[in-house]
C-alpha cells in the first residue's frame, strides 16, 4: 500500500487536485518563475496536507521513527527535498491570542523535524540523466546512485525499527517498493516500512 495526500489524474482536471499538484511542482522547482508569496502559499498547503496524512498514517501504523526523503533524479539534493527541509526550519508566523496555536506548530514542527532524514543522489551515467530516469533503472543501480544518511547505516540502530519512504509523486510505486526492499534485505524483514508520497498520478 502507498499512502498519498492527494490522487491526481490529469485527464479528469478536478480542480482542487489541479491546485495542489500545481503548488507542488512549485516545490519540486518545475515552476521557476514564482513569487515568494506563491512559495510561501505552495508550502503552506503541502505541509498542511502532509502533516494531516501523517497523523493518519500513524494512528494506523503507529509512531514512526524516520522519515526519509527520497531522492530527485539529479546529483545532490532535490528541489522537493529542500522544501520539506524549509517546512520544518521556518519560523512559525501568526498565533494570534495567547500563542498558543503557534506554540503548537512549533512543537509538531520539532517533533517532525528529529524525524527527517534524506537520500543524496550521488552519481549519474547517461541514462540517469534523462528526465524520468528512475524508472528505467534496476533496483541495485538505483541503491548504487545515492548516498544515504548516517543514521540509517547502523543495522543495530534499525532493528525493530519503522521508517516512512516519502517521495514527492509516484505511478507504479517502483522506486518507494525499490527502497522497501533494500531496507528489509538490510534489517533480515526486521522493520516496518511505510511508502507514502505527496501524490498517485495515473
Amino acid at each position: 500500500m502507498i499512502y498519498n495526500c492527494f490522487p491526481y489524474d490529469q485527464k479528469l482536471k478536478e480542480k482542487k487536485y489541479q491546485e495542489y499538484f500545481n503548488q507542488l511542482l512549485i516545490l519540486k522547482g518545475c515552476k521557476i518563475k514564482v513569487t515568494k508569496d506563491k512559495y510561501s502559499k505552495a508550502i503552506k498547503t503541502i505541509k498542511s496536507l502532509f502533516e494531516e496524512k501523517l497523523k493518519e498514517i500513524q494512528s494506523i501504523n503507529g509512531n514512526i521513527d524516520y522519515i526519509l526523503v527520497l531522492p530527485g533524479h539529479r546529483i545532490g539534493y532535490s528541489s522537493f527535498q529542500y522544501s520539506i527541509n524549509k517546512f520544518y526550519n521556518a519560523v512559525v508566523s501568526g498565533g494570534g491570542g495567547g500563542g498558543g496555536g503557534k506554540q503548537d506548530q512549533e512543537e509538531t514542527n520539532l517533533e517532525i523535524k528529529k524525524k527527517i532524514l534524506y537520500v543524496k543522489r550521488v552519481k549519474q551515467n547517461e541514462q540517469q540523466k534523462k528526465e524520468e530516469f528512475r524508472s528505467k533503472l534496476s533496483d541495485q543501480e538505483e541503491i548504487s546512485s545515492i548516498l544515504f544518511p548516517m543514521e540509517l547505516n547502523n543495522k543495530i540502530i534499525l532493528e525493530g525499527k519503522s521508517i516512512l519512504l516519502l517521495d514527492d509523486v509516484t505511478t507504479t510505486g517502483r522506486t518507494l517498493k525499490i527502497y522497501e526492499k533494500y531496507f528489509k534485505k538490510l534489517i533480515n524483514n526486521n522493520i516496518k516500512i511505510i511508502k507514502f508520497a505527496i501524490t498517485k498520478t495515473n
